[in-house]
């Protein structure tokens, strides 16, 4: 027994504080990168929240795309487009997405469904039949992102207005 307590006494000499000086700033700083990780996580910066919502509108302003700058890979993701319908007699409406970004997701559902896809330069073109979007113009992509990393590309209401995503996936 006495041999433990001299151990213990040995930690309190005045050559042992630095020791002691230094596993007091490992622990302070391990703290403060726990606290880091966690409110970065909170607000969003490690995936979907508050600081990472984007909202872009087309410089005309018939086109609006809601969606999260930074998603995290092959967790369910969502991309919400918005268009003003009212006033227009067309039958159909056409939205077009860049195949580069087609190219790094999984497409789980459209919301309404499209009438057609098709192909287009770089692009995929769906068709929706405006009586199923209705005066609301709203249409819901859901999605899986299949890799991480930079993501960026176009989203067009056709003839003309267009928007340019970005996104960086988280792992």
């Amino acid at each position: 027994m006495p041999e433990q307590a001299e151990s213990t006494l040995d930690l309190d000499r005045p050559e042992n504080q630095w020791m002691i000086r230094r596993e007091w700033w490992a622990e302070r700083i391990s703290w403060l990168a726990i606290a880091a990780i966690l409110l970065t996580a909170l607000i969003g910066l490690l995936g979907p929240g508050p600081l990472t919502s984007r909202e872009r509108e087309s410089s005309d302003g018939r086109l609006k795309v809601e969606y999260y700058a930074v998603p995290r890979y092959s967790a369910p993701a969502e991309l919400r487009i918005a268009f003003e319908t009212r006033g227009s007699a067309a039958e159909f409406v056409e939205l077009a997405i860049s195949q580069s970004i087609l190219d790094e997701i999984k497409l789980e559902s459209i919301t309404p469904a499209p009438v057609e896809s098709k192909l287009g330069q770089q692009r995929v073109i769906h068709r929706f039949r405006t009586a199923d979007i209705g005066d609301s113009g709203h249409v819901v992509y859901r999605f899986e992102h299949e890799s991480f990393g930079p993501l960026s590309g176009e989203i067009t209401l056709l003839p003309d207005s267009e928007i340019q995503l970005s996104q960086f996936v988280v792992p």
